[in-house]
């Protein structure tokens, strides 16, 4: 295979965990994995069952019958299906566990850092669902806890909530529009230096830090070549301390490459991310969540390089990804969709990236965890219409991305664009080359 290729993997079948063979049919209760029958499961049982929402479901539920539905002990138990929950973006579950969770350790209030825990998972599920207020709150109530526990010196947990919630009142602060960047960068600088005088440079919360100063210091005022020079440094740290095949590397590269993307060094980015792409398919080819992350900011840098063919296969295969995974009408869904419409838009087919984004809104009407997501795809669906000519159909669809964004609150870059956009097509303003080349942005509450 050549070096700049980026081979195809079929990712439409369902692969058994045991075995991973395609076509597998017999799902776990817990809807996550997939088998060839009864035989492979019970192979994988053992492994399988330690994150089976299902069974550690029913486990609680036991366990209430014995010992009563406010026992202090089910805490732990409920943070930890909630926090699986929110590792495979169900995220409606995920707060049902994790608000159980709270109000059992409010009944109890034993345990600080288990308290601190539950109030980073929730800070975390908020910032998905970009409830960034509810977030940054909750991530504050953990840092103080943190910050309490801490002895003279700092703390890993508190170093690392520092660093979190600086990136949360960052992005809060993109979409209120309040100034916070400089309180954020601050705060994740303080706490990447906490972090550096605990532990190795190494460790992965180290390199997770480094890469956040890296994504934030841009928009602080720091020059584009520091930004790029932590995120390289951050690559050569991790080369030098693991295997090439290692999670943290491949996680790495995917950061490293999304930050040079967002400076505008598209062959650097693409480069790293063809090389993230190559090596988790060959060694992590069960890692859906990078799978996809990977799919999508290579995409990215291939649009920007002109490489429309390319970049549509890759959003076909996030689509790919998402359909096996049983998420089609889903938030992630509706993502894919609009992200194959907006190549389809770059490459001249507006009648074919409209029919993706009508899936798109069926997709994005019945998904629960994404405010504004039916607001970005009504946009995208003006634009559609503004390039063919539709402009009576592209003022209808602004209208109502306007209205989508307004019943969630949410405001955001897109949402403005949204409003300037249905105020000059009522206006009768003409459209000029920007607002028909734009593209329509991700929606995103959190970086990791």
């Amino acid at each position: 295979m050549a070096e700049t290729e980026v081979a195809e993997q079929d990712v439409v079948g369902k692969c058994c965990l045991t075995c991973s063979r395609g076509g597998a049919k017999m799902q776990c209760p817990c809807h996550n994995v997939f088998y060839c029958g009864t035989k492979c499961q019970g192979e994988s049982w053992q492994e399988h069952k330690v994150y089976c929402t299902c069974y550690l479901r029913k486990q609680i539920e036991k366990r209430q019958q014995e010992v009563g539905r406010n026992a202090k002990e089910l805490v732990v138990r409920w943070k930890e299906v909630g926090d699986i929950f929110l590792q495979q973006r169900r995220l409606v579950e995920a707060e049902e566990c994790l608000s159980e969770a709270w109000r059992l350790d409010d009944m109890h209030a034993e345990d600080p850092s288990m308290r601190a825990g539950i109030l980073e998972s929730l800070a975390t599920l908020y910032s998905k669902t970009l409830r960034l207020t509810g977030a940054v709150e909750c991530a504050a109530k953990a840092l103080h806890i943190y910050k309490g526990m801490a002895p003279e010196g700092g703390s890993v947990p508190h170093a690392r909530m520092s660093v979190r919630m600086g990136q949360l009142m960052h992005v809060h602060g993109a979409h209120t529009h309040e100034s916070q960047s400089l309180d954020a960068c601050a705060l994740i600088t303080a706490g990447f230096q906490e972090l550096s005088g605990l532990v190795e440079p190494e460790h992965p919360e180290v390199v997770r830090a480094s890469l956040v100063v890296a994504k934030i210091s841009h928009s602080c005022g720091e020059n584009k070549e520091n930004s790029a020079f932590l995120a390289n440094h951050a690559v050569r740290i991790v080369r030098q301390a693991y295997p090439v095949d290692h999670p943290l590397a491949i996680f790495t590269m995917l950061k490293a490459g999304s930050i040079h993307a967002e400076l505008g060094a598209w062959e650097k980015a693409e480069r790293l991310l063809h090389k993230g792409l190559q090596l988790l398919r060959r060694h992590h080819p069960r890692d859906d969540n990078t799978h996809w992350k990977l799919l999508k900011n290579l995409s990215r840098c291939k649009c920007a390089l002109g490489q429309l063919d390319e970049a549509l296969k890759l959003r076909q295969q996030m689509v790919r990804i998402f359909r096996k995974l049983g998420h089609v009408k889903s938030d992630m869904g509706a993502h894919a969709l609009r992200g194959v419409a907006a190549v389809l838009r770059k490459m001249g087919e507006p009648e074919a990236a409209e029919e993706k984004l009508d899936k798109a809104i069926d997709a994005a009407a019945a998904a629960r965890n994404s405010p504004g997501l039916n607001g970005s795809v009504w946009y995208a669906l003006a634009l559609c219409r503004i390039q063919r000519g539709d402009l009576a159909g592209a003022r209808t669809a602004a209208k109502t991305s306007v209205i989508e964004y307004d019943k969630v609150g949410l405001q955001c870059g897109t949402s403005e664009r949204a409003r300037g956009l249905l105020k000059k097509l009522e206006e009768g303003e003409e459209v000029d080359d920007e607002d028909r080349c734009q593209c329509c942005g991700e929606i995103s509450g959190a970086w990791w």
